[in-house]
């Protein structure tokens, strides 16, 4: 007979977030592998991986990315970890709740209810991702809708 395993709230990643931050090999990674897993290491595992909200996995991970941008060929190359050499023109990005766009979708994630609407909360986006130009053209365009 097949046993199947009950629904729950939870979801595991499997993808290295940040290298720079714990991760089960980490913290399991030194361990005599004939032996179990004490409460301890396990009440550890727990206290640096497991979140409750997208707000604490943005805090305990601090995912970062890394943008550079190249002039002559007119492109934009996105990392996820740090180059090894010294990039002048490397831009990070932290991908934490001092990004406006971040905060915004963390908030949704995190069923916050914003109470007060308008339109020049889009204003607050970082320029780099929405043109003031295409923002006014949105507002016009909502206007006349």
């Amino acid at each position: 007979m097949v046993n199947y395993i009950n629904q729950t709230n939870r979801t595991i990643l499997f993808d290295k977030i940040n290298p720079n931050k714990y991760n089960l090999l980490t913290l399991i990674g030194d361990l005599d592998s004939n032996e179990g897993l004490s409460d301890d290491v396990i009440k550890e595992i727990d206290d640096c991986l497991l979140v409750t909200s997208y707000s604490e996995f943005l805090y305990k991970f601090d995912p970062t990315i890394y943008m550079k941008l190249n002039l002559e060929n007119e492109s934009v190359v996105f990392l996820e970890n740090a180059p090894t050499y010294e990039a002048n023109d490397l831009i990070t990005i932290n991908m934490n709740k001092d990004n406006k766009l971040i905060s915004k979708l963390s908030n949704m994630l995190d069923n916050e209810v914003v109470i007060d609407y308008s339109n020049s909360s889009l204003l607050d986006i970082d320029d780099s991702l929405v043109s003031e130009q295409e923002i006014k053209a949105f507002v016009q365009l909502r206007r006349e809708m």
